[in-house]
């Protein structure tokens, strides 16, 4: 337990440093060290029940962080436009935290399996696939 909490605070502590020199490439490098220990542990077989907070909290932690370093430009944002990107992260985290709730409560109904209950999974898996490099390739037009 002491090891995944040094982890935890190395990762942490990674995070102040890249905000302190304003590496934003080096933000999501410092947010996986963060959570390499609680994924471990899920890999493990451990407890599962906090997981779509963490990951809710590992977002907010990662869009404050770049928001912070962005923010340290001198072209800042309107104070109306830095509300609504709060109110969008806030609903994009409680979303996230609720499907992944959700998810975590389906997944303990006990349901007997079978070829076709398969066959949805494996198609669910691909449709998520196929979303998120439909998002990602979005995201890159973008840029």
């Amino acid at each position: 337990m002491s090891l995944l909490l040094g982890i935890e605070g190395a990762g942490v502590l990674a995070l102040v440093l890249v905000l302190a020199i304003a590496r934003p490439g080096l933000v999501i490098t410092a947010i996986a060290v963060v959570a390499l220990p609680e994924g471990a542990a899920l890999a493990l077989g451990g407890p599962v029940v906090l997981s779509p907070i963490l990951g809710a909290g590992l977002l907010l932690a990662a869009e404050l962080s770049f928001w912070s370093i962005d923010g340290a430009d001198p072209a800042r944002e309107l104070p109306r436009v830095e509300v609504l990107r709060a109110l969008r992260l806030l609903g994009m985290a409680s979303a996230g935290a609720a499907v992944g709730l959700g998810v975590l409560a389906l997944s303990t109904v006990p349901i007997s399996g079978g070829f076709e209950l398969t066959a949805l999974g494996v198609g669910a898996a691909v449709a998520l696939l196929v979303l998120l490099g439909w998002l990602g390739k979005a995201a890159l037009a973008r840029e």
